[in-house]
């Protein structure tokens, strides 16, 4: 996989004026570190052609990924059982894995429960079974050389007394392995990374720039490589099952209402919108044939997303991505983000711009 950085692209530049005031504004305001990836695809006799349009793009402008890091590790996951698969070992196995189980959980329950409704248990489920190093070697296998994954979501830390076990429908243990203790953050390259004016430690408040040195890192020219991998394989690229890839694009672009397999049926009461930020425009229910195939991500007042949206009616492909920082305070782990009324409003205003380009353009 390969990505040259085109950044600040007039066509980029342009389309964000254009959005409606004031959110026509704020990807210039430097508090909103805003970066974007648009990635237009032409058919050619040669295959496709990536035209790639960026805005503000800088690896070295760091952004905490938040859940956007569950997307490599539902891939791993799966390659991982594929290549236990037996007769009855699969990716729908029931699996066991103490003190995290919670609800009846399976490697493929997890991957659909990561991208429809984004949770934490899942992810550190499946990040547990492929491991620390591997998902480590895996990236840069791939060529996401500046990915860093490291940590768990929504735990103070996570530590392995007990062996992950995979078990048929009559409880028989089909496949057991030891867990590995979690490493330390190995840290960002050995740099000090500190943001803000100050966070809150167990409800305290800190007067202090926050560390964000041993956090995960998933800068978005990488995350979009991921995605655009899954779409478009490379020959050395992910080593999933020609089911298991039909399976993720199928599962990234559900809508919450058509998620019949999962366990969790709350699920289902979701809006069509929901984690799918980029189509917040369109009329509800979204019609079957315009598709956010995604994983996106808030934390910390950053909103990720990284998506290839589909509108086969009128023949539209195209890629986006973006971050954006809304903590107008500038104090950490308060919940006092402006997501409601910056972040979300950006993204759905950024999503209908693109998408109403590509529909002028063909």
């Amino acid at each position: 996989m390969s990505f040259t950085e085109a950044n600040d692209s007039p066509l980029l530049s342009r389309l964000l004026s254009e959005l409606p005031a004031p959110l026509n504004s704020i990807a210039n305001k430097p508090d909103n570190e805003v970066q974007v990836l648009y990635v237009q695809i032409e058919k050619t006799e040669e295959g496709p052609k990536f035209i790639e349009h960026g805005w503000h793009l800088n690896k070295e402008t760091y952004f905490y990924p938040a859940s956007t890091v569950k997307f490599p590790v539902a891939l791993f996951a799966l390659e991982k059982v594929a290549n236990l698969a037996g007769p009855r070992l699969n990716r729908e196995t029931t699996m066991s894995m103490p003190p995290y189980d919670g609800e009846p959980s399976s490697v493929a329950e997890d991957v659909r429960r990561i991208f429809i409704v984004s949770d934490n248990a899942a992810f550190n489920r499946l990040f547990a079974f492929v491991g620390e190093e591997k998902c480590q070697q895996r990236l840069r296998a791939l060529g996401l050389t500046d990915t860093q994954i490291v940590h768990a979501l929504g735990l103070n830390h996570m530590t392995f007394a007990n062996p992950i076990r995979f078990l048929d429908s009559k409880g028989e243990l089909l496949h057991s392995e030891s867990l590995s203790l979690m490493s330390s953050p190995a840290g960002r390259s050995g740099k000090t990374l500190r943001k803000g004016v100050g966070y809150l430690d167990s409800g305290v408040l800190v007067n202090e720039p926050m560390d964000f040195s041993h956090k995960n890192v998933f800068p978005l020219h990488e995350q979009h490589l991921l995605v655009r991998e899954v779409y478009f394989p490379s020959e050395e690229g992910l080593r999933l099952t020609p089911a298991d890839r039909e399976f993720v694009k199928t599962t990234m672009g559900q809508f919450p209402r058509e998620c019949a397999a999962t366990t969790d049926a709350a699920i289902r009461e979701e809006p069509d919108t929901y984690v799918k930020n980029f189509l917040g425009w369109a009329k509800q229910p979204i019609r079957d044939t315009l598709r956010c195939y995604n994983k996106s991500g808030q934390a910390y007042g950053y909103m990720i997303d990284n998506a290839y949206i589909v509108d086969e009616d009128h023949y539209i492909a195209f890629f986006l991505s973006t971050a954006i920082h809304v903590n107008a305070n500038q104090i950490y782990n308060d919940n006092v983000y402006e997501y409601d009324t910056i972040g979300e409003p950006f993204m759905i205003a950024l999503g209908k711009a693109v998408y109403d380009y590509e529909r002028s353009r063909k």
